[in-house]
């Protein structure tokens, strides 16, 4: 409860702050108390006596004073218990102001104030406002410094430091600390035991040194624990020695003229980001080694200018991303060894990383989806995943541009899907070697000047390769064509089959010197095609293998030529009535003749399906001869156009001899090509 301030006191404490502040003397009230003393405790000033109550309203009325001579050491008073709101809203106090292992239980109100200097060290406040204040030396808060709600400093100018070591802010349903826009010239100091329970916030600051959270502890599960977006820090950010933070870190479009240094620090935030860092810009590095994360670990776009070291990092996030550096720029390496370990998908999509990407030892676990992601990434060095490198999960860099990818003694395990995906990129050398492959390998229109494969077995895991480029190999492969037929195999089912692969892996035999091997390979490789051909392309593939036997059965071709006039027979002998004479008047007369003969009625019009005694000075329409004559190029005894169809005629005739002709075409040009030897074999 607020101790009642009659006017007598206000008067008294007046007159002893102006004398204290005249003489640069501090009022000390807890003078004479031992040190350990719990009199000298500010969380227990609600018991401290009228002797220790200083009306707020006092000390206004002192620092307003435009009269005062107050010495160049300020206003200092410490261990007092300071009662009613303390407004000093636009107060303009060109000194320090020091209210030290005090107890203050309303609201602190600077806004738009200007001080020399204020300390707050050891005192417990309830709540501090600062927006637009003006401190041209440091704001000091440390050794136990606690508030009970938000310190605000909106839009301030601090001249010097900001110091919270050993602080403590509390305020659970909104903002521990609010410093958006703030301009700090010198440092903030946020370490050594400070503790956050609440949001702390500085969106758009700009610190002009650095920002210390060495083992500091921010809690805010349900928001943002820290909140820098577009902040500018130029001397660096050191959140590591035990620092922690349950909810989210973020610094988004933030600048960050030093290093980023989380090492040894536990961030937490299992339903959303541990670390947001999207477009940020940091000049000297990101160092991580031995962090751990709950919650996605995210760059964006973010710009790294040295290395990035997440040596012994624990990510943790199953349900998504673990780490997504996706378009980031990293100027040096990307170092994830040493026990390195993400649960979730590590993704690096388009990334750019100057140096190398080294995964030596590391463990990656995403089962059901993706466990390295580098979809476009352009990596200057080598990407290393040896020396008992695990992955469950797809391990995938398509279209990604790197030097070496090494995967010497790795295991990728991700039996129902891909355990490695390289389609499309361009890798100088790939070593692939790895201990162990359960599932596929993915090397379609992959380019690889230099593939390296174990001297002693085959490739492990299944393969598709279509559209592979590949200058040389090395390892079993090479000299084996066995081997390189049982991988070329492996292509699981579902896939269908392209000759490319072998083709291309024939070159590279061809290049070195041997002939047989390639020609063996290519010959497989044509016996191949029709059984595992997708569907999408397997009517051609029957067509051409029922015509010509895939060019080694090319008499075929005369089976389906004949069959081709076989058919125009039956529809010209089933559509008679649909041929007219191409003379038509010749035709009239002959039967007008013959009608008048016999004394019977002559046929109008005239039609093949009629009888030719009905006309018997006309040719008669032969259904062989015509169909002969209409279909079979090559055909002997071609006979005079008498008749023709007719206008009226169905599609079938129409439409289907003239497709009939162009099948017999077709069917000729390969049955002459097979007989000489054209027609290519395989």
């Amino acid at each position: 409860m607020t101790a009642q301030v009659r006017a007598d006191d206000i008067t008294a404490w007046v007159e002893r702050l102006t004398a204290a502040a005249e003489r640069g003397e501090p009022l000390d009230l807890a003078e004479g108390l031992a040190a350990d003393s719990a009199a000298r405790n500010p969380a227990d000033g609600d018991k401290w006596g009228p002797d220790r109550q200083i009306p707020a309203a006092a000390l206004r009325t002192v620092l307003i004073d435009r009269n005062l001579a107050v010495d160049p050491h300020g206003v200092r008073i410490n261990g007092a218990r300071i009662i009613g709101p303390v407004d000093l809203e636009n107060v303009k106090f060109e000194h320090p102001l020091h209210l030290t292992a005090c107890r203050i239980e309303d609201h602190i109100d600077l806004t738009g104030s200007t001080l020399k200097e204020l300390n707050l060290n050891s005192s417990h406040i309830k709540s501090l406002g600062l927006d637009q204040a003006t401190i041209t030396g440091g704001l000091f808060a440390n050794d136990g410094f606690t508030a009970t709600g938000e310190v605000r400093a909106l839009g301030a100018k601090i001249g010097g430091q900001l110091s919270l070591n050993g602080a403590t802010l509390t305020n659970s349903d909104g903002y521990a600390l609010s410093l958006d826009g703030a301009t700090i010239t010198g440092s903030l100091f946020a370490a050594d035991g400070f503790t956050a329970t609440g949001q702390v916030r500085a969106i758009g600051a700009n610190i002009g040194g650095q920002l210390s959270l060495r083992g500091a502890a921010l809690t805010n599960p349900d928001g943002n624990a820290l909140y820098l977006d577009q902040a500018t820090i130029t001397g660096g950010i050191f959140a590591d020695d035990g620092f922690t933070a349950a909810g989210e870190v973020r610094a988004i479009s933030a600048t960050i003229g030093g290093q980023l240094s989380l090492n040894g620090a536990t961030l937490t935030n299992p339903d959303g980001d541990a670390l947001a860092l999207d477009q940020a810009t940091i000049t000297s590095g990101l160092f991580a080694d031995g962090f751990t994360a709950t919650g996605q670990v995210r760059a964006l776009s973010a710009t790294i200018g040295n290395q990035l070291s997440l040596n012994g990092a624990t990510l943790t996030n199953p349900d998504g991303n673990a780490l997504t550096l996706d378009q980031a720029t990293i100027t040096g390496s990307l170092l994830a060894e040493d026990g390195f370990t993400a649960t979730g998908e590590f993704s690096a999509l388009g990334a750019k990383i100057g140096g190398q990407l080294s995964l030596n030892g590391a463990t990656l676990t995403n089962p059901d989806g993706y466990a390295l992601s580098l979809d476009g990434a352009t990596i200057t060095g080598s990407l290393f995943a040896d020396d008992g490198f695990t992955a469950t999960g797809q391990v995938r860099a398509p279209a990604a541009t790197i030097s070496v990818l090494s995967l010497n003694g790795a295991t990728l395990t991700n039996p129902n899907g891909y355990a490695l995906y390289l389609e499309s990129s361009d890798i100088t050398t790939l070593r692939l070697t790895p201990a162990h492959v359960d599932g596929t390998t993915d090397l379609t229109r992959a380019t690889i000047t230099d593939l390296r494969t174990s001297p002693k077995i085959p490739p492990l895991g299944r393969l598709i390769a279509t559209g592979w480029q590949i200058t040389d190999v090395h390892g079993l492969i090479r000299t084996d064509r066995l081997a390189a037929t049982q991988w070329l195999k492996s292509t699981p089912p579902g896939h269908g089959f392209t000759a490319q692969p072998w083709h291309a892996l024939a070159a590279v035999y061809d290049r070195n010197g041997q002939p047989a091997d390639a020609r063996r390979l290519r010959f497989t490789a044509a016996n191949e095609t029709t059984a595992h051909a997708p569907w999408s392309t397997k009517p051609l593939r029957w067509i051409y293998l029922a015509v010509a036997g895939h060019g080694y059965y090319p008499l075929w071709a005369a089976v389906w030529l004949a069959g081709a006039l076989l058919l125009g027979v039956f529809i010209t002998d089933h559509n008679t009535e649909h041929f007219v004479p191409t003379d038509r008047a010749a035709a009239d007369k002959t039967a007008a003749a013959h009608a008048a003969e016999t004394h019977t009625p002559a046929p109008q019009p005239i039609t093949a399906a009629d009888s030719c005694s009905r006309y018997p000075a006309y040719p008669c329409f032969n259904t062989f001869n015509y169909t002969l004559a209409g279909v079979l190029p090559a055909a002997t005894g071609v006979t005079k156009a008498d008749w023709a169809i007719s206008s009226t005629a169905p599609a079938v005739l129409t439409l289907g001899l003239p497709a009939l002709r162009t099948l017999a075409w077709i069917f000729t040009v390969v049955l002459l090509a097979g007989v000489t030897g054209l027609l290519r074999k395989g």
